[in-house]
């Protein structure tokens, strides 16, 4: 700037200010850029501190400031997974506590109003359900084992058929009165498995449930089971309005909803026996 004033015949005197002026318009524009970064940085906190941890910043250097960009976008995404881990525990709660829940209502519910006497067979009933919810809070309250996804498993012989048939007892009592029948078909009768016993009523009777729900009043829903080399394939098979072809690809997906198209709706599993 000096040499250009001394080409145009203006002295220091004008062109020094000039100098500090220019410099300190460039340190400004330098430090915006560097601390661009942080100001997201910033922005982003606050909204996840508002619950929202979708927000990312941009890493545009290699520089500490980069560094850090990065560190901050690995630690949002921790954060979104820890939450969405978070809210699929309160589902599965609500899920599998919903239930024992309703049978064990709707059995003393039953007994007050006079509709079946609480024989001892009804109160081992009531029993086994208070007993379920028992079990499933103790797996629950063990959290650690349950997101790590490594809860250990009680490995017992299975009587298919008695299995099925105690499965079937005991959502016939919450299917919001549709007078559904329940079959059991087990070949060979004596067919057993080996299994969580527990985890594997869990499934069970959640395809029921399912099934409850698209069944027809009146209808019938089948509990089938039979082998297939070395496993064993159980069925849950209704007489609901199917899942259309679209949904097919997406129905595993924990809570999944599909719509209401087809003939009838087959839902299973197999397992090593």
């Amino acid at each position: 700037i000096t040499w250009i004033g001394l080409q145009n015949q203006l002295g220091p005197s004008r062109t020094f200010p000039l100098a500090i002026v220019l410099s300190l318009l460039l340190t400004q524009l330098l430090a915006r850029g560097m601390t661009s970064p942080l100001r997201e940085m910033t922005a982003a906190a606050r909204a996840m501190a508002d619950g929202d941890y979708t927000r990312r910043v941009r890493a545009t250097s290699r520089d500490e400031v980069g560094q850090l960009a990065v560190a901050f976008n690995v630690m949002a995404e921790d954060l979104a997974t820890s939450d969405q881990v978070r809210r699929e525990l309160i589902a599965n709660v609500s899920h599998e506590l919903r239930t024992p829940i309703a049978a064990l209502q709707a059995q003393l519910e039953n007994v007050v109003d006079g509709v079946t006497q609480p024989t001892p067979a009804t109160m081992e009933m009531a029993l086994a359900q208070t007993e379920r919810l028992t079990r499933l809070v103790s797996y629950l309250l063990d959290l650690s084992r349950i997101e790590a996804g490594a809860a250990a498993l009680n490995i017992t012989e299975i009587d298919v058929g008695d299995f099925l048939e105690e499965n079937a007892e005991a959502v016939s009592m919450v299917e919001a009165g549709k007078q559904l029948r329940y079959v059991v078909d087990v070949t060979p009768p004596d067919l057993v498995l080996e299994a969580d016993r527990e985890r594997l009523h869990q499934v069970v009777t959640n395809l029921l449930q399912n099934a409850i729900r698209q069944s027809p009043q009146g209808g019938e829903i089948r509990l089938e089971a039979y082998p297939v080399d070395d496993d064993v394939v159980l069925e849950i098979v209704d007489e609901g309005p199917g899942i259309a072809k679209e949904d097919r690809e997406r129905i595993f997906e924990r809570f999944a909803r599909a719509s209401a198209t087809g003939t009838h709706t087959t839902t299973g599993g197999s397992t090593g026996g």
